[in-house]
């Protein structure tokens, strides 16, 4: 069980949602969905190359409501935006059955 002090950050959910335009050719747009509590955590921090320079990779680690984040269609094709911040969701997952808490690990790319 999560503790409601524990959940004192917020996140806003972006769903992406597929086009096809008239041409034939397919593209992707993020929907701006609910905003959700969560417990937010960097976990580690790496600088490397990307695209033609160098980069800041963060990974976070976001606790948030098991019911909650499906019902507002969280998954691993989700972004999730977090003080200006825009994270990739690379992972769900639930760390017993029986809580409601579903932890998403997450990554940001700063240029």
């Amino acid at each position: 069980m999560i503790q409601a002090g524990m959940l004192r950050h917020r996140v806003t959910i972006h769903t992406p949602v597929g086009t096809v335009d008239a041409t034939g050719r397919r593209s992707t747009a993020l929907v701006r969905g609910a905003t959700i509590p969560a417990s937010v955590e960097a976990i580690s921090a790496a600088e490397g190359p990307w695209a033609d320079g160098v980069a800041q990779r963060t990974a976070y680690s976001i606790r948030v409501r098991y019911p909650s984040a499906i019902a507002h269609g969280l998954g691993v094709a989700s972004v999730l935006e977090y003080r200006d911040r825009q994270l990739q969701v690379t992972s769900t997952r639930r760390e017993r059955e029986e809580e409601d808490v579903l932890i998403v690990e997450a990554v940001e790319v700063a240029s």
